[in-house]
């Protein structure tokens, strides 16, 4: 979650003034704040390699249809020429002062004009979080991660700012733990993001992505076990959520993770379990002991050329159980919108009616900013326990 204050998230609960704001950028300078907003919506999706999009609508006025020339040139205002929106939203308080969430750097991919059966015509702008750009910039020679290279994040750092230059120093979070990167060529038809930045952070347990205000940030996968509810959402006298639906589905049953490594350069081997090992989860298995588990072994395999010890090969198997097990048992959700929430956020459902009394992550989040109110759907935490490194 977006840090804010506990008042911001006091004052949620009750009746409250929404604000969103959004800013139009082109370098990293603005061009025009606090556009004329008709409905306004962020997607977050934690499954998703691009985790943010955002759609804006704008009424069609003589200012706004002056950014749309008729062909693109120049600066182009709100043309998909590297222009971004940014987007902020949050809660005025009765005493007139503002507390916003920035809600992410969108690059401007799609803008339409559209009119209505009654006439009534609005510009609409498509846009996605930087990672999309970085993917799109294609490798036009071979790109290189030297033998001498020390630290995954750095590297990941290096890629990413070679693919998207206007990112400065300042807008990298390196959190997550150093390992040596292997030597590797990217080519042509290798994808920067998903094959490259997105891959060396999930061979060493890290997640990379884009945050709020648009800084690249590499930093541990979420440990649902260990990380905070920061937020509940419990069916009482102050309770934000609207309705909630719960669903069981085995399709997507995983109760553990093999990592494995894989390189023509180096022939050692190295693998890592981690396992649903918790005797009273309905997904129990333990591999040391098999024949006491019902459920049985659903794993799923993960192979990285970028593992290359035991101990990347378990941190990857872990940071990946989060983030693929659990799905069996989801809720899906409406509330009033808290703009701070984060897909990967920790949180509680506590619903009696629904028998619905668990910590789950949000897994795919959609935001109505000018409604106010935002959907969610969830997965259940997973607790599990190392199994064996071999």
């Amino acid at each position: 979650m977006w840090p804010v204050t506990l008042r911001f998230l006091h004052t949620l609960r009750f009746n409250h003034t929404k604000v969103t704001r959004v800013d139009l950028y082109r370098d990293a300078q603005p061009l025009v704040t606090n556009l004329p907003l008709l409905a306004a919506t962020v997607d977050d999706d934690f499954t998703a390699d691009v985790r943010k999009r955002c759609e804006v609508v704008l009424p069609a006025t003589a200012e706004i249809m002056e950014m749309l020339p008729s062909q693109a040139s120049g600066k182009g205002g709100l043309w998909p020429l590297g222009n971004e929106i940014r987007i902020l939203s949050g809660i005025q308080y009765s005493d007139g002062e503002e507390e916003l969430v920035p809600m992410g750097v969108f690059r401007i991919s799609a803008p339409q004009i559209r009119t209505d059966s009654s006439g009534e015509r609005t510009v609409v702008i498509q846009g996605y979080d930087r990672s999309r750009a970085v993917s799109r910039n294609r490798f036009i020679e071979p790109y290189i991660i030297p033998v001498e290279a020390l630290d995954v994040p750095l590297e990941i750092k290096r890629l990413v700012q070679n693919r998207l230059p206007i990112l400065e120093d300042s807008d990298f979070v390196l959190t997550a733990s150093s390992f040596n990167p292997p030597s590797r060529t990217f080519l042509r038809d290798n994808d920067p993001w998903k094959d490259a930045a997105v891959q060396m952070a999930q061979g060493i347990g890290a997640e990379v992505l884009f945050d709020g205000i648009g800084r690249l940030v590499v930093r541990p996968a979420p440990d649902p076990v260990a990380d905070p509810v920061v937020f509940d959402y419990i069916g009482d006298s102050e309770a934000t959520i609207l309705d909630l639906t719960r669903s069981l589905d085995d399709e997507q049953g995983y109760n553990g993770v093999v990592a494995s490594s894989q390189s023509t350069s180096n022939s050692d081997t190295y693998e890592g379990q981690y396992w649903d090992t918790d005797p009273a989860s309905p997904t129990y298995f333990d591999p040391m002991y098999p024949a006491q588990s019902i459920y049985g072994a659903v794993p799923y395999f993960f192979v990285s050329e970028y593992i290359s010890s035991d101990q990347q090969a378990k941190d990857a198997a872990k940071a990946i159980f989060n983030r693929v097990t659990g799905v069996m048992e989801t809720y899906d959700f409406s509330a009033i919108c808290n703009p701070a929430h984060e897909s990967g956020d920790t949180v509680k459902v506590q619903i009696d009616d629904a028998n619905a009394d668990d910590v789950n992550i949000l897994n795919v989040i959609h935001f109505d900013l000018v409604e106010g109110v935002m959907t969610a759907q969830t997965r259940r935490r997973a607790i599990g326990s190392v199994g064996h490194v071999r």
